[in-house]
């Protein structure tokens, strides 16, 4: 939440408390593009918004939505997203619905009756999505534009398109460089030392290391022997995550414990997904991902001690009865 802080006085006489707080990582770009008249973007609403989403399931299990708990907990989650829409980013869409998918599967709330309920609700949100589009605020019509044929206004299409084609443009910067750097790698860089005065976007994220495919962006950083490695690591934190989700679905999510390693675990692998094929920064490797490993063992191991029978004390010992003694 510090965040929110530090991207809200990045524009006005309060930006001392910068010494005190850090901004997100685009905080800065969508600071100068509110003051040059483009889309007024807050990132950090996106990632409070998707951390209050993720403390509501460690709180509550799936079921609590079809419950009385729910007619306050499903207007608090779309209150929450639409907050964290302002940030502009499509990706918030994607975690959120990948994140509610695994949970109601391993925690078996699809049935035909609720798949029936949040069809129709989805079915209202959409349609009232749709029919007051253009009228949104820019962020919120950014964000939702990852919705086929979502009727945006064209200052928000020609944003999210010039977003998507120079994507492109930086994966074939990627895939380019990666031809020099397959065997060992270049390592990992600082922006600030190395970006030149006249730098563009492409030589921006070229010296930076995010090409928004993960396997590139190993190979760029890291080398063949680095993404094998990398590779092979995210795989073990999958596994992890794959024999929590094993265990949630066959021991249920009846505390908060469990259910919090349900969320790691769900969330672990959506972010795998994005980090190929969304994002690609091999930084986030160690970012994002080694914190999580971490708890994914921590939580694993507990669910795995939990199904141990647990072991008899010497006073127990004492109390258990013995077998008469057999005639000769």
């Amino acid at each position: 939440t510090t965040h929110l802080v530090g991207e809200s006085v990045l524009t006005n006489k309060f930006w001392f408390l910068l010494y005190f707080v850090d901004t997100p990582w685009d905080g800065i770009n969508f600071a100068v593009a509110r003051l040059s008249g483009g889309i007024e973007r807050y990132q950090s609403l996106q990632f409070v918004a998707l951390a209050f989403i993720t403390i509501v399931f460690v709180l509550f299990p799936v079921r609590a939505l079809v419950s009385r708990r729910g007619l306050w907990l499903i207007p608090l989650l779309m209150v929450a997203l639409a907050v964290g829409s302002m940030s502009g980013h499509r990706y918030l869409i994607y975690i959120t619905g990948a994140l509610g998918l695994v949970l109601a599967v391993t925690q078996r709330f699809l049935t035909p009756v609720r798949l029936v309920l949040f069809g129709a609700l989805a079915v209202v949100f959409l349609g009232t999505a749709y029919a007051v589009g253009d009228r949104l605020p820019n962020a919120m019509q950014r964000t939702l534009y990852i919705l086929p044929g979502f009727p945006a206004n064209s200052v928000v299409r020609a944003d999210a398109d010039a977003t998507f084609e120079g994507r492109k443009a930086v994966r074939q910067l990627a895939f380019d460089a990666a031809r020099d750097y397959r065997k060992v790698g270049r390592g990992f860089t600082s922006a600030s030392g190395n970006l030149s005065e006249t730098a563009d976007n492409l030589e921006m994220h070229l010296v930076m290391g995010i090409f928004y495919n993960g396997f590139l962006g190993l190979l760029v950083n890291t080398g063949l022997p680095g993404t094998a490695a990398a590779i092979l690591y995210l795989l073990g934190g999958t596994w992890l995550s794959l024999r929590i989700l094993r265990d949630i679905w066959r021991n249920g999510a009846d505390d908060r414990f469990r259910r919090l390693s349900n969320v790691l675990a769900a969330l672990w692998i959506a972010n795998v997904v994005s980090f190929f094929f969304l994002e690609g920064s091999a930084e986030h490797v160690l970012q994002r991902f080694t914190l999580t490993a971490g708890m994914l063992i921590a939580c694993e191991h507990n669910l795995r001690r939990r199904r141990m029978p647990a072991p008899v004390t010497v006073e127990e010992e004492d109390e258990l009865p013995t077998a008469a003694p057999q005639p000769a």
